[in-house]
């Protein structure tokens, strides 16, 4: 049965300072950080996450996990990348944006665009002489 989804009314992307994430011995202290750092209700969050009441009660005590698959929506909710980065950080990498198709396409005519524009001085300093 599907619960009811509730409206999101967050600033999204908040920041945490890195001290912060690395401080977090497990995924499940990540995961307890973010919804923290959000301040959501617990309770709307599993509402929200479709996730039954006993069973998050077990995950906040550490008796039972956090349901991977909702992992992204859980982030979506709370408006942070909390556990992404802390298990980023675990595993020795960094996170970037990737380059949308639209960035990719300004990206390239702004390097013909710069070609171009040597091109032209080129030009010019040869008339010149």
């Amino acid at each position: 049965m599907n619960a009811p989804m509730h409206p999101i009314s967050l600033p999204f992307a908040q920041s945490v300072s890195f001290e912060v994430i690395t401080a977090q011995r497990t995924m499940l202290n990540a995961v307890m950080t973010r919804i923290s750092v959000s301040g959501r209700d617990a309770k709307a969050i599993y509402i929200d996450l479709e996730i039954d009441k006993g069973h998050w009660s077990r995950i906040m005590d550490a008796k039972a996990h956090f349901p991977i698959d909702k992992l992204e929506r859980l982030m979506d909710l709370c408006g942070n990348d909390i556990p992404l980065q802390w298990l980023a950080w675990r595993r020795g990498k960094g996170l970037h944006l990737l380059e949308s198709e639209q960035q990719r396409l300004i990206r390239q005519k702004d390097d013909q665009i710069a070609h171009l524009n040597q091109k032209v001085e080129w030009l010019t300093e040869l008339v010149r002489k």
